[in-house]
């Protein structure tokens, strides 16, 4: 999983820049203590970097020239990357998201591409969003003590939005009854 890490990094790096660009910083990479570390355990952190550098590479690529290998390469990496550690998200779906407006807002992109790049996202949404939530993430706030706080305070449902706010607020500066 590390040495194709550092492919990824490498290839992502010289195509922006240069090879030498791309050397340097597979050369301070393998320094790196804490890279050592994630990689030699070998846990879902290291599966999760190689998967967003793939990914990250794929979309570098895909920007220079489109072309579909490249595309699919992208979004099968950030799905395979947001599944491995679900942090990952905060990377892959702002990447998923510009990537989309730029190929709808190109006006170098033809018809074809953009009805593919919408099935493609849809496809990707309904296999990686609905089951990550129903079968992860909705099981895993509700398993949270924050969250059963705020669902339920004295018993009673909240289902207003400002009233959890009134409620955050008087908890934290002790507000009782309009008295501070």
């Amino acid at each position: 999983i590390g040495l194709m890490t550092a492919f990824f990094i490498y290839h992502t790096n010289r195509t922006l820049y240069s090879k030498k660009v791309g050397m340097l910083t597979i050369t301070v990479l393998a320094m790196c203590y804490q890279w050592v570390y994630v990689i030699q355990e070998c846990s879902e952190y290291a599966l999760m970097l190689m998967c967003l550098s793939a990914s990250i590479y794929f979309y570098v690529s895909c920007m220079n020239q489109f072309h579909y290998f490249n595309m699919i390469g992208f979004i099968l990496f950030s799905i395979l990357a947001i599944y491995s550690q679900y942090g990952a998200v905060f990377v892959s779906i702002p990447l998923l998201v510009l990537f989309f407006f730029k190929m709808v807002l190109d006006k170098d992109v033809s018809l074809k591409t953009r009805i593919v790049l919408f099935v493609t996202y849809v496809f990707s949404f309904i296999t990686f969003a609905i089951p990550l939530y129903v079968f992860f993430l909705s099981k895993q706030m509700g398993n949270q003590e924050i969250a059963n706080h705020v669902v339920s305070i004295n018993g009673q449902s909240i289902m207003s939005f400002p009233f959890v706010l009134g409620k955050i607020f008087g908890y934290f500066f002790n507000v009782k009854n309009g008295e501070v």
